[in-house]
């Protein structure tokens, strides 16, 4: 594998690899269940995988509807004003009406996730709280007629 690269394997099987450590260190074998992994490197122990948590929050503590949604294929809501951890061996994925008829599905890196209305298409939305557009899309919250409860 090149610097950068990523390879999805089959999610439902275990899956063998077997590397080099590098300099003499000899060669690591692991048989992967489902999850995420990645290759690390320390100076003493060479090449190594360990697998990747993932931890999202939801932020509905601006929000006076609730939230409803499916994250990785099981139900879930945010109650207005509060907000929900979700944690996981793979990524988050989360599935939600806007609002408008047509469903959102967004595979989220780990941070918090602002639940807010995406002031551009009057429709709910997740953004990354430590973005701008987080901020100004949360105050716009205040202003905006709220689409129908998902």
């Amino acid at each position: 594998m090149q610097p950068g690269y990523s390879q999805t394997l089959p999610g439902d099987q275990s899956v063998v690899i077997s590397f080099d450590r590098g300099d003499s260190l000899g060669e690591a074998s692991y048989t992967l269940t489902p999850g995420a992994f990645h290759f690390t490197n320390s100076a003493d122990q060479g090449w190594d995988l360990t697998s990747r948590s993932f931890q999202v929050t939801l932020d509905n503590s601006q929000g006076k509807n609730d939230f409803n949604y499916v994250a990785n294929g099981e139900a879930g809501d945010v109650p207005a004003g509060q907000t929900r951890d979700l944690n996981g061996k793979q990524p988050i994925v989360v599935d939600f009406d806007r609002g408008d008829g047509q469903p959102s599905i967004k595979q989220l890196d780990d941070g918090v996730y602002r639940i807010a209305i995406n002031s551009q298409t009057n429709t709910w939305d997740l953004f990354p709280a430590a973005s701008e557009s987080s901020l100004a899309q949360s105050q716009a919250v205040a202003s905006a007629p709220a689409p129908a409860a998902p």
